[in-house]
């Protein structure tokens, strides 16, 4: 017999958070408005993926997990790592997070939406209400951000399509670190090969000149700017590696989060 059923309720919340006596009263809050609801909380982040396996079978209704987790409870990556396991696990889980943080980055909330979690933040006013609100919604699988946390969705969510392909945006996170066009070139061959195995497919710098060329141009045509006139002359001096950086650091969390 499961634990549900040992304890005459017919759906779950389990909740992952290192601070449980605060959720005692989020916990009866929740109980009460939906009698129907049992509501566990598992302090260790380790051992609450432990219970989550051996519930594989039959898994919570929703998952809850804290952002804010040892041993940087100020840092949403250890959140984020439970997150990534348990839609690796379980990838049909009803998945939310809840967080005490004051700001989270748009990368993470882009992240978030990309895993299709939902994100209740508990420093808004009754969150315990809220959370009971949206309880059955997240049960269904809706996707629901708290309106605080909403308002950032014009940071992390494009307004056009992708003008880049994989490839390229990966040009362009290395031009933004920094690299000559040399540097570039033997990166991405070096790449190619690990992928491959193939001494064959060398990417020479001229190539990546023309891509970064290429990739100034697809943006151009997708509305996001404007390329300069040049002149033949001018035109061989790089005047679009600055823009393809550019792009690259204004809408990469966006895109590529």
């Amino acid at each position: 017999m499961t634990l549900l059923e040992q304890s005459g309720k017919t759906r779950c919340l389990f909740m992952v958070d290192d601070h449980p006596e605060p959720l005692e009263w989020f916990r009866h809050t929740i109980e009460r408005l939906h009698p129907q609801w049992q509501v566990i909380i598992e302090r260790d982040h380790q051992v609450a993926m432990s219970r989550l396996r051996q519930m594989s079978m039959r898994l919570p209704n929703v998952i809850s997990v804290d952002l804010g987790l040892p041993p940087r409870t100020d840092d949403p990556d250890v959140g984020l790592g439970v997150v990534r396991e348990i839609r690796r696990l379980f990838g049909s889980a009803r998945v939310a997070v809840h967080s005490q943080l004051k700001d989270v980055q748009a990368n993470v909330l882009h992240e978030l939406v990309g895993l299709g979690v939902s994100y209740i933040r508990m420093r808004d006013s009754k969150p315990e209400e809220a959370f009971a609100t949206t309880l059955p919604w997240l049960a269904e699988g809706y996707i629901i951000f708290s309106p605080s946390v909403a308002v950032k969705f014009p940071d992390i969510l494009p307004e056009r399509p992708d003008p880049w392909n994989i490839y390229q945006w990966r040009i362009g996170q290395l031009v933004a670190t920094g690299l000559t066009y040399d540097a570039i070139a033997t990166e991405i061959t070096l790449e190619r090969y690990d992928a491959t195995q193939d001494e064959t497919k060398t990417v020479s710098t001229q190539a990546v000149q023309s891509m970064i060329q290429k990739m100034a141009v697809q943006l151009q045509n997708a509305g996001f700017l404007q390329l300069p006139r040049t002149s033949e002359s001018s035109s061989r001096s790089n005047i679009y590696r600055p823009l393809v950086e550019k792009f690259y650091r204004d809408y990469h969390v966006k895109y590529r989060h």
